[in-house]
């Protein structure tokens, strides 16, 4: 859903370049990217499939 809604940019580096060449279309010259840092509730974490592991 946040994929398709163009709220998240996530998947294989094919899908990743896609859904960035949508954005520059759309007329976006910058994109920032985060990743997570930390997980305060260990079970969300699991369940979300973050290890937390770098």
């Amino acid at each position: 859903m946040l994929i398709e809604e163009e709220l998240l940019i996530c998947g294989d580096p094919d899908e990743v370049l896609r859904q960035c060449e949508r954005w520059e279309r759309a007329g976006a010259d910058q994109l920032s990217f985060g990743l997570p840092v930390g997980c305060r509730r260990r079970r969300r974490c699991r369940r979300s499939g973050w290890s937390g592991s770098t």
